[in-house]
């Protein structure tokens, strides 16, 4: 029997019932980090397959992507901000951002208040909204910005040299 003898059963997937997820918002913050470093400084986010670590905040699934401050004067050096990955198949929300334990420790009064969950180093984000408030915090937090002051002097050394 070849698949022309039977009926498609699947019913049409409509543009209504794709979502596009965390993903591009993560990829514009790392364009604006660049433009706003003059291209010293990129966000790096590549997709990692092996297996999750546990954050005692949800079950394993899916795909972890991580971000990353690349610097190409600096042979591409790297330094780990922060990771996320989703929780469920069927939607992009509810998703696990772990964070370091020093800027865990920096946001996690302002994110409790305004009632994302965190627990230990792992955030719990339950929508864009959230997600959006949570990037801001760490962004924002010292030990990013002292990374990327220190980061951005090194680089403006090698061109002084």
């Amino acid at each position: 029997m070849t698949a022309q003898q039977f009926p498609n059963l699947w019913p049409k997937v409509s543009e209504r019932q794709v979502e596009p997820g965390w993903y591009p918002l993560l990829v514009a913050q790392a364009n604006y980090l660049k433009a706003a470093t003059q291209g010293a400084i990129e966000g790096f986010i590549p997709q990692m397959t092996s297996e999750w670590s546990g954050d005692g905040i949800a079950p394993e699934f899916g795909s972890t992507y991580i971000f990353y401050f690349r610097v190409p004067a600096l042979d591409n050096y790297l330094y780990q901000l922060f990771s996320m990955r989703q929780i469920a198949p069927e939607a992009p929300y509810p998703a696990v951002m772990t964070i370091g334990e020093d800027v865990g420790a920096e946001v996690r009064s302002s994110l409790e208040q305004q009632k994302i969950f965190i627990q230990g180093t792992g955030v719990r984000i339950e929508s864009e909204k959230q997600l959006q408030e949570v990037l801001k915090e760490v962004f924002a937090s010292s030990k990013p910005q002292r990374v990327i002051g220190n980061l951005l002097g090194q680089v403006q050394s090698l061109k002084a040299s």
